[in-house]
C-alpha cells in the first residue's frame, strides 16, 4: 500500500498535451489541473503574466466548474447508488 506521499497527485495522473490547445506549438505550457489540455501563457485570452499559484484551470474547465457552481443543490444532477438506479421514476 502506498504512503499518502507517495500517491501521485490528480495532475500528476493525467497526461498532457505536448502542444497548446491554441496554436498546436510546443514549449512552455500551463497545464490544466481537470483535463491533459495545456496552454502557452500567452494564447489564453487574456494572456497569463505570471504561472498561477494554485490549482489553474483551462477556459473550457473553468465554464464547466462555473456553470455547476452556479446552478442550486436542486438543479445539480443527482447521484444515484446501484439501489436508487435500479429503479424507474
Amino acid at each position: 500500500m502506498r504512503s499518502p506521499q507517495q500517491r501521485p497527485r490528480k495532475r500528476d495522473a493525467l497526461e498532457h498535451d505536448d502542444r497548446c490547445a491554441v496554436c498546436k506549438e510546443d514549449g512552455e505550457l500551463q497545464l490544466c489541473h481537470n483535463c491533459p489540455r495545456a496552454f502557452h501563457p500567452s494564447c489564453l485570452h487574456p494572456p497569463i503574466k505570471s504561472p498561477p499559484r494554485g490549482a489553474w484551470y483551462c477556459p473550457k474547465c473553468q465554464k464547466k466548474v462555473s456553470s455547476t457552481a452556479m446552478r442550486s443543490p436542486q438543479q445539480r444532477p443527482r447521484k444515484r447508488d446501484a439501489v436508487t438506479s435500479a429503479f424507474r421514476y
